[in-house]
């Protein structure tokens, strides 16, 4: 199936919502987690963790994916906040 590109005539592309309000509850989340155990905000900027965390998710995610698809997506990674909308009268 082809895809359209940005900036057709009749292509409309838009903050997607439920991205930007996924990522919003995500930290509200880790924020009031933290606050109930009256634990301290500081305590969330471990620069160790977070190359931990992040490094071994990243690198779980490039032994399970081929390269090809990994450059892929990283080229399209915007596109998780935009919603690409057409127009009904250009889809039909």
């Amino acid at each position: 199936m082809a895809e359209s590109k940005a900036g057709k005539k009749g292509v409309s592309t838009k903050p997607d919502l439920a991205s930007l309000a996924g990522l919003v509850v995500g930290i509200g989340g880790i924020l009031g987690g933290m606050l109930m155990e009256k634990g301290d905000i500081r305590q969330l900027y471990q620069v160790s963790a977070a190359v931990i965390v992040l490094g071994g998710t990243l690198g779980a995610v490039m032994l399970t994916t081929p390269m090809s698809v990994l450059l892929r997506a990283a080229k399209r990674l915007a596109l998780v906040f935009l919603d690409r909308s057409q127009s009904p009268s250009d889809t039909i």
